[in-house]
């Protein structure tokens, strides 16, 4: 008698009985279940004797058809993922793989990808996938008479691309799961184009951070990036971490704070930039997410060095420095001493590829500051501002001073200006601060009135010439 496991067999009915004659030690019974479990009972019958009592012997059908075993997914790309299995003898049909969104109905949903596999084939690539995407795989052996499997469930998640230029860099969970334990991850960004640079840009940041001082700067997970193609290159940054993304987690060292927005620019000739992360075994965030950019490389222009004046005169004065690597053109320029560069006019400037330069048309006895600008070519290649050089033009003789004096008011003035001087101003002229003569007049008087309304605003010299002999004074037009 053979009874589905667990049955009373003084109670319940038998799935198979059988009356075996004397002197036969074997039988089968038919008609079981697979992938069932029974027991059965063999009694002895000795006639007017009575009957034998009988022990239970346990046993459990095979499966009709065995689901593939070591079912795995060996490769994962963008939009693909390869899986392989073990054969299995009793498949004589092959088998069938499908593939769902993750947490679908396969009874109900529609299969994103599906395939039929012949027999003897234990390997097959699911594509048209979409990236960083959770995904349900089944794998179905066909048995013929002996039907199907059950199905063998497999989920795995596509990844992001590989970061590159115009793309996005992030942590091994993808967009929206977490990063692994124990990871040791090295990343290597390359632009796609010889000569330029990768940027790197955070948009999204939650690396777990320790609460107290000495763990990796405040770091339980962080990340370290080299200015270059491998580690062997300089670190820009060593245990980065941070949840502003998270919960606000902050590490206790200042300098290992990563931030969104922070940005990380390779200088190396190769324009690549390298991030290791490491992560220990307890708690994992949801990691970060980066800007990937590509540029060319800039080399910063040089300022020039040893940038002097000498050989000051009355109304001239050298100036002279020393090249500059990568100069194209230099622009120097000399104000007033004390003037506003963003916003005054020079009163003498050039640019020229010499190295040396003569400013020229400047006042005796005037204070300018002196500044130089290497230019490197393009439209914002160009160094920083060197100086200011202040020097003193060399005052007028002793022969040439006092001989006019006089005065004027107002100054400021906009209009009409009053002068008055001691002795006859032959020739009067104001000059602006480029040395260019914007008015003159003969007034052969020691009082009269100019008009000063027709100036831009700015400063201005007057130049009062009697007998020759000039004296200058400033005037400022409101």
């Amino acid at each position: 008698n053979v009874f589905v496991a667990g049955d009373d067999p003084t109670i319940d009915t038998p799935v198979y009985t059988e009356n075996v004659a004397t002197g036969t030690l074997t039988t089968t019974a038919t008609g079981l279940t697979p992938e069932t479990s029974y027991q059965a009972y063999v009694i002895a019958d000795c006639d007017t004797e009575g009957i034998s009592l009988a022990d239970p012997n346990f046993f459990t059908t095979l499966v009709a058809c065995p689901a593939p075993s070591n079912f795995t997914v060996t490769t994962t790309v963008d939009t693909e993922a390869t899986f392989t299995w073990d054969v299995v003898a009793e498949a004589v049909n092959g088998y069938t793989l499908s593939v769902f969104d993750a947490g679908a109905d396969p009874t109900l949903d529609t299969a994103v990808y599906t395939e039929t596999l012949a027999a003897g084939i234990v390997t097959a690539t699911a594509t048209g996938l979409a990236i960083d995407s959770g995904y349900d795989a089944y794998l179905v052996s066909d048995c013929d008479a002996n039907g199907f499997s059950q199905e063998n469930l497999l989920s795995f998640t596509t990844p992001f691309p590989a970061p590159e230029c115009g793309g996005v860099y992030v942590d091994s969970g993808g967009s929206a799961g977490n990063y692994q334990p124990n990871e040791l991850t090295v990343t290597t960004i390359t632009p796609d184009v010889p000569g330029e640079a990768v940027t790197v840009t955070f948009t999204y940041v939650d690396i777990e951070t320790t609460g107290g001082t000495g763990q990796q700067a405040g770091c339980w997970d962080y990340l370290t990036v080299y200015d270059g193609p491998d580690t062997t290159y300089p670190v820009l940054a060593q245990t980065l971490c941070g949840e502003e993304s998270g919960d606000g987690g902050v590490p206790s060292d200042p300098n290992s704070l990563l931030s969104i927005g922070d940005t990380f620019t390779s200088t190396d000739v190769s324009g690549s930039l390298t991030f290791v992360f490491t992560s220990d075994s307890s708690v994992q965030e949801t990691g970060w997410a980066a800007d990937v950019t590509c540029a060319p490389i800039v080399i910063p222009c040089p300022e020039v060095e040893n940038f002097v004046v000498e050989n000051v005169t009355e109304t001239t004065a050298d100036l002279s420095w020393d090249a500059a690597l990568g100069a194209i053109s230099y622009d120097w320029a000399v104000f007033i001493a004390g003037a506003d560069i963003e916003v005054d006019l020079p009163v003498a400037f050039e640019n020229t590829t010499a190295t040396t330069g003569t400013a020229q048309g400047l006042i005796p006895g005037v204070s300018y500051d002196a500044y130089i600008q290497t230019d490197c070519g393009g439209n914002d290649n160009i160094s920083d501002v060197v100086g200011p050089v202040t020097f003193t033009t060399t005052a007028l003789g002793v022969n040439d001073i006092d001989v006019t004096t006089f005065v004027f008011a107002p100054n400021p003035a906009d209009g009409n200006v009053n002068i008055v001087s001691t002795t006859e101003i032959t020739t009067l002229q104001i000059v602006n601060m480029l040395g260019q003569n914007v008015l003159s007049m003969t007034p052969n008087s020691k009082e009269f009135t100019i008009d000063v309304s027709g100036l831009s605003s700015g400063a201005y010299f007057i130049n009062a010439i009697t007998n020759g002999v000039t004296t200058t004074k400033k005037l400022i037009r409101k």
